[in-house]
C-alpha cells in the first residue's frame, strides 16, 4: 500500500470540505507551530503522575493545545469472541482562549502590556467535590467511604477527586485510596509498594492489598509489573462489597501501624498523587 500524507488521507475523507493543498499546509503548520490543537492519551490504564500533567500543563500561558486522558476499559468473556473495550474520559484540560498580541513594525512606539494577575487555584472542599459527582449512589458510597478514611487518618481533595490517607508514623501520610468525580474508586495506583520502599520497608503489604481487593471482584486482576488492579473501581461495585472492601483495608492497615520506617522520605522522593496540584500549598485536610 501507498504511502499517503495527511492532506491526501484529510482529502480523501472530507472532500468537499478540504482546503487547497497549499492552504491547508500553511493551517497545519501554523496551528502545530501555536500549540492550537488536541492531544489524547489513550490507553488500559492512565497513571497517576500522568493525569497530575493537566494542572501542570493548564498553567502554561504558552500552551494552548487541549490534553484529554482516555482510558480503555476491556473486558473478556471465555463465551464470546473478542474483546470488549469501553473507553472513558478520565479526565481532560479546560479550553482556555487566550490572547495574541502581535506588533508590525513598531518602530519607536512605546507598548504597554498590563496583563490581569493570575488567579489562584482553588482547591475544593469536601462537600463541593460530593455535589459535583451526579449519581445519587455513588454520592452516598463515596460519602461512607470517606467517613472510613476518617477512621484512620483523613482525606485530601484535588480538582476532581479525593484521597484517602494515613498518618504514618513521621514519615508523612500513606496513600490509600483513592475516589473520582467521575464515580471510581482508585486502588494500588497511589503505588503503596514504592511508598513502603522509600520508609525502608518490604513492599509485601503492598501486594497482599491489591490481590485481596482483586479477589473481591470477577474480572480484576492485579498488574504483573506492580501492585495495581488492572482497572479502576466503580462505586456501585464498591458498594456491593463494601464490607468485604473495608475489611481488607482494615487487616491492611493493622498491620502498617505496627511496621516502623528506618528511612523518611524526602519531598522530591515523595510521588505526588493523582490529581493534586501544588498539594503543599492548597491542600485540604479533612480529619476525623
Amino acid at each position: 500500500m501507498s504511502e499517503r500524507n495527511l492532506y491526501d488521507l484529510v482529502a480523501s475523507r472530507f472532500p468537499l470540505e478540504v482546503k487547497p493543498e497549499a492552504d491547508f499546509t500553511d493551517a497545519v503548520q501554523k496551528n502545530l507551530r501555536n500549540a492550537r490543537f488536541m492531544l489524547l492519551v489513550v490507553g488500559d490504564g492512565i497513571r497517576e503522575n500522568l493525569e497530575d500533567m493537566l494542572g501542570l500543563l493548564q498553567q502554561q500561558p504558552q500552551m494552548l493545545f487541549t490534553l484529554g486522558l482516555v482510558e480503555m476499559q476491556i473486558y473478556e468473556c471465555d463465551g464470546l469472541p473478542g474483546r470488549l473495550i469501553v473507553p472513558q474520559l478520565v479526565a481532560r484540560t479546560n479550553e482556555i482562549v487566550r490572547a495574541v498580541v502581535r506588533v508590525e513594525n513598531p518602530h519607536s512606539v512605546p507598548i504597554t502590556i498590563i496583563l490581569p494577575p493570575k488567579e489562584a487555584r482553588r482547591t475544593p472542599s469536601e462537600q463541593e467535590f460530593l455535589e459535583s459527582v451526579e449519581d445519587p449512589e455513588t454520592r452516598d458510597i463515596f460519602v461512607k467511604l470517606i467517613a472510613f478514611a476518617k477512621e484512620f487518618g483523613h482525606v485530601q481533595c484535588a480538582t476532581q477527586s479525593v484521597g484517602a490517607r494515613m498518618p504514618f508514623h513521621n514519615t508523612g501520610d500513606l496513600r490509600l485510596f483513592r475516589l473520582f468525580q467521575s464515580g471510581t474508586v482508585g486502588v494500588g495506583q497511589s503505588r503503596l509498594d514504592r511508598q513502603l520502599q522509600k520508609r525502608g520497608l518490604p513492599d509485601d503489604l503492598a501486594w497482599t492489598l491489591a490481590k485481596e481487593i482483586a479477589g473481591l471482584f470477577p474480572g480484576v486482576d492485579v498488574k504483573q509489573d506492580d501492585p495495581n488492579l488492572s482497572r479502576r473501581l466503580s462505586a456501585r461495585e464498591v458498594a456491593a462489597k463494601f464490607d468485604d472492601f473495608v475489611s481488607v483495608y482494615r487487616r491492611v492497615i493493622d498491620q502498617l501501624k505496627a511496621m516502623n520506617p528506618t528511612t523518611t522520605p524526602t519531598p522530591d522522593e515523595d510521588e505526588p498523587d493523582e490529581d493534586e496540584e501544588n498539594v503543599s500549598d492548597q491542600e485540604t485536610q479533612l480529619t476525623k
